[in-house]
């Protein structure tokens, strides 16, 4: 089994494991270096943190607000654009 395999079902076994209403959408950083976090959902924001290529984030919801995902990282919770992340949801039992 592939390591994105194995990644993308240890998601999903995850958030599965929580409430309905408590389940988390967790999206993976992809086609670009970094993604900046952005204090609010636009180019111009103050930049919060930064997170590279690759890397699990949680999204508040799946709502796109001006071309940018909420999220919810370690430095607090900011924007980053919705084109560089792809979505996981979980598996309906």
């Amino acid at each position: 089994m592939s390591e994105e395999r194995k990644e993308n079902q240890s998601v999903q076994t995850a958030a599965s494991d929580t409430k309905n209403e408590n389940i988390k959408i967790l999206g993976v950083i992809e086609s670009c270096g970094y993604l900046r976090v952005r204090k609010e959902p636009n180019k111009e924001a103050d930049v919060i943190a930064t997170i590279p290529v690759g890397t699990m984030v949680e999204l508040v919801n799946d709502e796109v607000i001006d071309g940018f995902y909420a999220v919810h990282i370690e430095a607090g919770d900011g924007y980053c654009m919705a084109d560089y992340i792809h979505i996981t949801y979980p598996e309906k039992e």
